[in-house]
């Protein structure tokens, strides 16, 4: 989750080329484009833990599972796209933004809007209001077809084939379903990992090392390269690198997940991940005003200051929310870290 900040910390500028502002903006939308590697993983987690310990997907473990999310992703997925949505308005009617098709001078089509919930019209017809949820509205949607992913994992040979098809048409993916073959990955795992032998197995450092390598020349490689299949193959081997990573730093981490500032980080990480997308924008062109972009250290210093400030004060208004209310902030996080 803290990947996703560092990705929508990207501030998306359009430099005169070989000037030092431009190498800047070059190297941070590299580093948010290597972050991008966080959301097949949330996919991929969300497969194996809807699927972990499940030996047969019965009708009765299928509803429980599904209502179980309702409150872990539906509500929140209303509650945030709500405040989005509101929040849209107001910056169209006062701050001048861009309305699509939702908000057309002075008048509001009340129909539009609530399509904004699904995703907003004119605006790419892919993102909802709360645009960083796209992936949850991507997961409710696998979570309600798990057991067609569970099909697909039944041979090893199934999963592949599938896998293929997604690798070479990747482009053709509806954006309902981008990451479905991810999702099937977790599931995947689910079937073929035990949990209790690899989640505490630590690599060799060497490995690791590798694993990072790896990672950041797999995503200059998907940067660059044109052809679409071939994006597909090395996507998928970054993630791959990106998951040993990550889930060997979290091993090494764990050792102080009883410290008060760590329980406070991973409380308040959803929280963090919701709040940031309401301030995105504005973040950036505030920053932009402070530090300028006419060179390299200007456009750098914006860069780090757009996630501290999206990070930290999506932080801090956790920490107001839960001294004022735990139960709202625990229905507004589907139950994670009230």
């Amino acid at each position: 989750m803290v990947g996703i900040v560092v990705i929508h910390s990207n501030l998306g500028l359009n430099l005169p080329v070989e000037s030092g502002a431009k190498i800047a903006s070059d190297i941070t939308s590299f580093i948010s484009f290597c972050a991008g590697a966080a959301v097949p993983i949330f996919f991929v987690l969300s497969g194996f833990l809807f699927f972990r310990g499940v030996k047969c997907l019965t009708a009765e473990i299928y509803i429980n599972k599904i209502l179980h999310r309702t409150s872990t992703l539906l509500i929140p997925y209303l509650i945030w796209n709500g405040i989005a949505g509101v929040l849209f308005i107001i910056k169209t009617l006062l701050l001048g933004f861009d309305g699509y098709n939702i908000v057309k001078g002075s008048n509001i089509d009340w129909l539009a809007w609530i399509q904004g919930f699904w995703a907003m019209p004119g605006n790419n017809e892919s993102f909802p209001f709360a645009f960083a949820f796209w992936f949850i509205r991507n997961l409710i949607i696998f979570v309600i077809f798990a057991p067609v992913a569970r099909l697909l994992v039944v041979k090893w040979y199934i999963y592949a084939s599938f896998m293929c098809l997604c690798i070479f048409f990747r482009s053709y993916i509806p954006y309902y379903l981008v990451g479905v073959q991810w999702f099937v990955t977790g599931a995947a795992l689910a079937k073929t990992v035990s949990y209790i032998r690899y989640a505490d197995r630590k690599m060799n450092t060497f490995v690791v090392e590798m694993a990072v390598f790896v990672w950041i020349i797999a995503s200059a490689m998907v940067y660059f390269v044109q052809f679409d299949w071939i994006k597909g193959i090395l996507s998928f081997i970054r993630c791959s690198a990106y998951a040993v990573c990550f889930w060997q730093l979290a091993l090494r981490c764990s050792k102080w997940e009883d410290y008060p500032i760590m329980k406070n980080l991973i409380n308040s990480v959803f929280w963090v991940y919701a709040f940031h997308q309401l301030f995105c924008t504005v973040t950036g062109k505030f920053c932009m005003v402070l530090t300028g972009t006419d060179g390299f250290i200007p456009v750098f210093l914006c860069y780090l200051l757009k996630f501290f400030i999206l990070y930290g004060i999506s932080y801090l208004t956790w920490r107001i929310a839960i001294k004022i209310s735990p139960n709202i902030v625990r229905i507004a996080t589907g139950g994670r870290g009230s």
